[in-house]
């Protein structure tokens, strides 16, 4: 497993908590908070990752919203 992918389910795993981000400021790991970091992933860079490791990647609203889902069901896991 990538460290891009572990980090994406691992804070999917504990949604609701708080993310703590590289400026210092936190932000609730929740579904906004992904689809936000799916979109614009500098948008809010989470401690420990540099600018720019995850790339914008152009996806259609329907990849978005699968995405999410499928990370949605890895909470049990």
């Amino acid at each position: 497993t990538s460290r891009c992918s572990s980090a994406a389910s691992d804070v999917y795993k504990r949604q609701g908590s708080k993310r703590e981000l590289a400026d210092g400021s936190s932000v609730t790991a929740d579904r906004a908070y992904l689809r936000e970091s799916i979109v614009n992933p500098n948008a809010k860079i989470a401690k420990g990752f540099p600018p720019n490791y995850m790339p914008p990647i152009p996806l259609k609203e329907i990849e978005i919203e699968s995405l999410i889902l499928f990370l949605e069901s890895l909470q049990g896991e």
